[in-house]
């Protein structure tokens, strides 16, 4: 088949969860034979990136520049929020839409008649061409509206709480609109597929989860803690200011020896913390999991699933998470993960784990095994098969 495939960044290197599961969908679609024509954000130098896509099997890149800098700029937000106010839309909607990369798309289904136009996250919909008649599958990895009604829920500033229902309503209404109108849905995990199926009434949902595979490489463990995510998503940063305030201390005062490391890129460099290293972007992200002794996900907002949990237990790290950061996943407090909800449950799980070389033995046999049974690239490939048959 000739697909067509939108998304919202070039996703090589796929540093954050977003690009790790775009990824891992190109890749399989490319080993089920099928021709793959990429269109995508990404910054102005990506000639690296591409060819690396090119080189996986991918058979064109379309990539509209856009620069993280250029996306945090005032005047361009602006923008954004006054095509939102006037048209009624989501902001997050508004926020990814070019004029130059629908005309190409368009332009190339008008010319190539592709078998399928591939839509890669909720902000991307308006992508699909008006005059496209055939397969069209939508690769869910948040429920917008869920995503923004939780960030309402967990956020303390009064302004922003309104920002976020508001958009949380606006997400609601758009997309009752508009997922009906695609063949397939391809859920990221259960809760969120019979989310789909109970407050839209859809038929047309199909479980598809990611790919990660099992590393192999041999682990050394320091004495350090993990975080990985982006500091340009809202549900990161709350979880790991949350935890940087009401638990951190603790562990930093019992476990002195021991340091957190956070991994993930910002805009702003974050006030210096005791114990704590601020990474940035990480050309490689694979030496923080062989290297860490434990992984913490203290997120309280967010839709989908944490890709980055998945990738801690594919490298046999133990996991200390909240019940919303293990949210979808086929995982067992106590077997194959560590979860807690309150500051002190959090440190004590974080304690027990660290004094404990039976539980890190058991969490880590335990959470490939999850991999192997879920997420394995062999269980992914009939998932895609499913899709598109």
């Amino acid at each position: 088949m000739r697909i067509v495939y939108v998304t919202s960044a070039l996703p090589f290197p796929p540093r954050n969860g977003g690009a790790v599961k775009t990824h891992a969908t190109l890749s399989g679609l490319i080993k089920e034979r099928h021709d793959v024509h990429l269109f995508c954000f990404g910054p102005k130098n990506s000639k690296r990136s591409i060819e690396e896509l090119v080189d996986l099997g991918v058979q064109s890149v379309y990539c509209q520049p856009r620069e993280l800098a250029y996306e945090k700029a005032l005047f361009v937000h602006g923008t954004f929020f006054l095509r939102s106010l006037v048209r009624g839309s989501p902001y997050t909607l508004e926020k990814f839409f070019s004029k130059s990369l629908k005309r190409a798309v368009d332009a190339f289904c008008d010319r190539t008649k592709p078998d399928v136009v591939w839509i890669d996250h909720f902000n991307l919909i308006p992508y699909v061409p008006d005059f496209y008649d055939r397969k069209t599958v939508l690769e869910e990895h948040n429920i917008q509206s869920v995503l923004f009604a939780r960030l309402a829920q967990s956020d303390r500033n009064p302004l922003r709480r309104y920002v976020y229902s508001l958009e949380s309503y606006k997400w609601r209404r758009f997309e009752k609109e508009h997922l009906a109108l695609f063949s397939v849905i391809a859920a990221i995990s259960d809760p969120d597929k019979r989310y789909l199926e109970k407050h839209y009434g859809l038929s047309t949902v199909l479980p598809f989860g990611t790919a990660v595979s099992i590393s192999k490489k041999r682990a050394r463990r320091k004495k350090q803690f993990l975080f990985v995510g982006r500091l340009t998503w809202q549900p990161n940063t709350l979880g790991l200011n949350w935890f940087l305030e009401h638990v951190w201390p603790e562990v930093r005062q019992r476990f002195p020896d021991h340091r957190l490391v956070v991994v993930g890129d910002y805009v702003r460099k974050p006030k210096p913390v005791s114990g704590v290293t601020f990474v940035g972007q990480a050309p490689a992200i694979e030496p923080f999991f062989l290297e860490s002794q434990a992984f913490v996900c203290p997120i309280f907002a967010g839709s989908g699933i944490r890709i980055k949990i998945l990738q801690a237990l594919s490298y046999g790290l133990p996991v200390v998470s909240t019940r919303l950061g293990a949210e979808g996943l086929p995982v067992e407090h106590g077997k194959s993960i560590l979860l807690a909800d309150t500051a002190r449950a959090f440190g004590e799980a974080i304690e027990h784990l660290v004094t404990n070389k039976k539980l890190q033995a058991q969490l880590a046999r335990n959470g490939r095994t999850e991999i192997n049974t879920h997420y394995s690239p062999s269980v992914f490939q009939k998932r895609i098969h499913e899709i598109l048959k």
